[in-house]
């Protein structure tokens, strides 16, 4: 008996699917954009909830508990140390927000170092005191480092990894307070950590030290500057119940009061953010969290149109099929063999849509993650969140099943033709409902990626000071560089012989016109801050290692004094805003911003440059031929029409003679490399783009979906309108009017949802140039154009219908 019970649901279920099948295919194209768009939104969701779960809840492993970690840091794109060990000391014992405060160096790297004999490469993290009992990393054998061990300048104990344990020690059980040999020091091993926990960096920990042996035994560095130099990275934990930004109010009080060593760097209010975690960068951490968060629920607002509109897109099929449903009922069919019909066909639906977006979800987590504005924030390698799709699906289907029962509602026992019409096109409470959900989406969604656009517009049109048309660089790189340890770069007289060897072979070159070396260039990262105590007050700088003919090359503003006229010349060329916060003037020309030697003697002032970011503020800036980055490794400019494959190969044969440490890496034109501070602006506004458009696509495709619904549902009005005299046009008139007046609200709704948003998205992640007004204006002229295009079809439809034939069948 069970068995056929079993056999006939099964030939039930067939005949059900093969009807759905047929059904759909009278109207191919509606179904498959009603699928595929359902599949694109739950993609969206599950990729995007995938990312966002790795960026606020993924905790560093191997630790005890992640429970009210964070990470101090600079806001700055690139990591960089916060405070000396002595300022960090002062921070310790008057925080009251941190149960605990620890930290790091940035200064990391093993160099020319042996253990027991043997090179050893890597990274280590030589530590400030509390940083075991900060982080409570899992111990494999041992303790971590204690107080105790950073007395008297630390003490020469160390921590090794699991993994160093084990190739370098062989998993031996009795390494424990043992003296190994780190150079020509020995070392006492205290503890081995779990195999989970690799340290706070991105690369693996070989080994934890006190910072202060570390830096005075491993990197042999000047006793004075040991203890205040700014170069820890800071974590702690949050004491119970208080959150970032009291931790953050907190230090930049601590700032304004603090009294900074002046030569070692001083850090301001204002400067500092804390983040949640244990991260490198957390500035592009808070920003992939903010950006990720935004999109996540875009992502679950275009996933709830998308299921609704699977429902509207049923709904408006069923005054078409009402006649079809009554015979079959009036045949004998019962009524809960209709409803199973009609699930089948919603669940087909549903099933083609979460086939699709299962594959889709999977190429966009990769996608994603590749994403410019996630770039250094630290991702997991996670796959995809199939906690999210299969959420997504559940929703999805139950909304589309509680609308694909609406036809099924309808259906009552008398006859026939007292069950084909519904006596009025006017639409109810859920057409008004889904009207102004979904506009009101598509306005704030389609806002954003219209900001976007804009911002990213603005940027481009921004002067900067300087010009790149025309220009190339060759950048270089070291041979054979080996992770993690520093390299060999050539002397000062190497550079000053292969810049005046490679000037003589480039301007040999036809369409060469000027050679200059510069480093870092427009765009790229690796600035130099230095600052500087000038009339008891304190300025910051970031330096550029330029050399003569930059200025020139670059179309630079001289405002005062001269260029550089030798390669190594000593002296100074600053920028206006620099010799204004310094002195209150710009013709600073022969005044020295510290001592009183040449080398710090001011030759030039050059107008004010956006040297990195087009949105960034105006930064005080100092070109000079010896500080910054290593001279060797500067860009080489050259202005004209040459070759890259002629430019590669000349620099080459000069560095062959005179530097063949170093190699070309790559020659790209200047605007090429000053477009890659961009990039995240540009990842920005594609991806904004794509859920706007497709939110607005969905929203059109509803709102024809309910016309559609409502001209079929209303004929016998539409008839008697006819029959009375109405033409064509009037009835067109008429569809579009009433199209107009359902939508109106959510139009308007939408550009209110979206000034809003691009009101907040200044905040910081959109330039203040972009006019919220005027992207509202232009979303509320978008909406209502949709409205108009979503709307003509139905109304073509309603005045090509003969009111003879319907009332003749009525």
């Amino acid at each position: 008996m069970t068995s056929t019970r079993l056999a006939a649901r099964s030939a039930g279920l067939t005949a059900d699917l093969k009807h759905a099948a047929r059904v759909y295919r009278k109207t191919p194209w509606q179904t498959g954009l009603a699928v595929l768009m359902l599949a694109a939104a739950m993609a969206l969701v599950s990729a995007m909830a995938t990312l966002w779960t790795d960026l606020h809840l993924s905790g560093l492993p191997g630790l005890e508990s992640n429970r009210g970690l964070v990470t101090v840091g600079m806001r700055s794109e690139f990591s960089r140390g916060v405070l000396g060990a002595n300022s960090f000391e002062a921070l310790r014992q008057s925080t009251n927000t941190l149960e605990s405060l620890s930290g790091v160096s940035t200064i990391s790297f093993l160099r020319d170092t042996s253990l027991n004999g043997l090179p050893i490469e890597g990274q280590t993290e030589p530590v400030l005191p509390g940083y075991f009992q900060t982080l409570q990393p899992r111990m494999h054998l041992g303790r971590g480092l204690e107080d105790d061990d950073f007395a008297d300048n630390g003490q020469r104990h160390l921590v090794l990894s699991y993994r160093l344990w084990q190739s370098a020690f062989g998993s031996d059980p009795e390494i424990l307070l043992r003296d190994v040999e780190l150079n020509d020091d020995l070392w006492r091993v205290v503890g081995v950590v779990d195999a989970a926990f690799t340290g706070t960096g991105e690369a693996p920990t070989l080994m934890w030290l006190p910072y202060g042996r570390y830096m005075r035994d491993i990197q042999t560095m000047p006793e004075m500057i040991i203890d205040d130099l700014s170069i820890f990275r800071l974590f702690g934990r949050k004491a119970s119940g208080v959150g970032t930004a009291a931790v953050e109010a907190e230090i930049d009080q601590f700032m304004d009061t603090h009294e900074f060593p002046a030569m070692f760097g001083v850090r301001q209010a204002g400067e500092i953010l804390v983040a949640e975690g244990i991260v490198s960068h957390p500035m592009q951490r808070l920003a992939a969290q903010r950006q990720i968060s935004i999109l996540t629920v875009a992502a679950t607002l275009v996933a709830l149109v998308a299921a609704a509109n699977m429902g509207i897109f049923l709904l408006a099929r069923a005054p078409a099929r009402q006649r079809e449903l009554t015979l079959r009922q009036a045949l004998g069919a019962s009524r809960r063999r209709i409803i199973s019909q009609l699930l089948t066909e919603a669940g087909l639906l549903v099933a083609m849509a979460a086939a699709a977006g299962i594959v889709v979800s999977i190429w966009l987590a990769a996608g994603f993650r590749e994403l410019a504005f996630l770039e250094r924030a630290g991702l997991n390698e996670a796959n995809i969140n199939l906690t999210a799709l299969a959420a997504t699906i559940v929703v999805a289907t139950l909304l589309t099943i509680l609308v694909a029962l609406v036809p099924a509602a309808l259906l009552k026992r008398g006859r026939i033709s007292e069950q084909s019409w519904q006596a009025s096109s006017r639409p109810g409470p859920f057409q008004h409902g889904a009207a102004l959900v979904q506009l009101g989406l598509a306005g704030l969604v389609g806002a954003c990626a219209l900001s976007f656009l804009l911002h990213l517009h603005l940027l481009d049109q921004r002067d900067p000071g300087f010009r790149t048309d025309g220009a190339q660089a060759a950048l270089l790189t070291v041979r054979d560089a080996t992770p993690g340890m520093r390299p060999s770069l050539p002397e000062a007289d190497a550079v000053t012989a292969f810049r005046s060897d490679l000037r003589e072979r480039l301007a040999a070159l036809a369409g060469v016109h000027a050679v200059s070396f510069a480093s870092p260039l427009p765009g790229q990262p690796g600035f130099a801050s230095v600052t500087w105590g000038i009339d008891d007050q304190q300025v910051n700088a970031r330096i550029i290692s330029a050399s003569p003919g930059f200025i020139e090359l670059m179309g630079i503003r001289l405002l005062h004094g001269r260029d550089f006229e030798g390669e190594m010349e000593p002296g100074l060329i600053v920028s206006r805003q620099f010799a204004e916060q310094a002195w209150g003037e710009t013709d600073v020309v022969g005044r020295h911003v510290s001592g009183d030697d040449d080398q710090m003697r001011i030759i030039g002032v050059i107008d004010d440059l956006r040297y990195g970011h087009p949105d960034d503020q105006m930064e005080n800036l100092i070109l000079s031929t010896g500080m910054g980055m290593h001279n060797s490794m500067a860009a080489i400019v050259v202005s004209g029409n040459a070759t890259q494959s002629d430019i590669e190969s000349r620099v080459n044969e000069s560095l062959d003679r005179h530097m063949d440490a170093l190699a070309v890496m790559d020659v790209r034109s200047l605007a090429e490399i000053r477009g890659e501070a961009l990039v995240r602006d540009r990842a920005r506004a594609g991806i904004t783009a794509l859920y706007g458009s497709l939110i607005v696509l969905m929203a059109g495709f509803g709102f024809f979906a309910m016309q559609r619904f409502l001209v079929d549902s209303g004929q016998r009005e539409i008839a008697v309108h006819k029959a009375l005299g109405a033409g064509p046009r009037s009835v067109r008139r008429r569809v579009l009017g009433s199209g107009l007046r359902l939508g109106l609200p959510g139009v308007v709704l939408g550009a209110l949802l979206g000034l809003v948003t691009v009101a907040w998205l200044r905040d910081d992640l959109i330039s203040h140039g972009v006019n919220a007004p005027l992207v509202a204006g232009v979303t509320l002229a978008a909406l209502l154009i949709l409205l108009v295009l979503a709307t003509l079809q139905p109304a073509r439809r309603a005045s090509r219908l003969k009111a003879g034939d319907l009332l003749r069948e009525e």
